[in-house]
């Protein structure tokens, strides 16, 4: 999909609603990020948000997931 907005205009604007919604005081947080545009009969943003949590030894703990369309 070629039209605008470009990829990362879409990203970015998605960075700071959620920034100004409060869910995330900053975005140098974030250290994986993965953005497609596609065509679809549906219209709209998905985003889906994963966060994990480490032991004191480094072993995964935990792992979150929120998903918004």
């Amino acid at each position: 999909m070629t039209s605008r907005p470009d990829a990362d205009n879409l990203a970015k604007g998605c960075i700071d609603a959620m920034a100004k919604a409060g869910f995330m005081l900053d975005d140098s947080l974030i250290y994986d990020l993965r953005v497609s545009k596609c065509y679809s009969d549906r219209t709209g943003i998905e985003v889906k948000i994963k966060t994990t949590t480490f032991d004191q030894n480094g072993h995964q703990d935990a792992l979150y997931e929120w998903k918004w369309s």
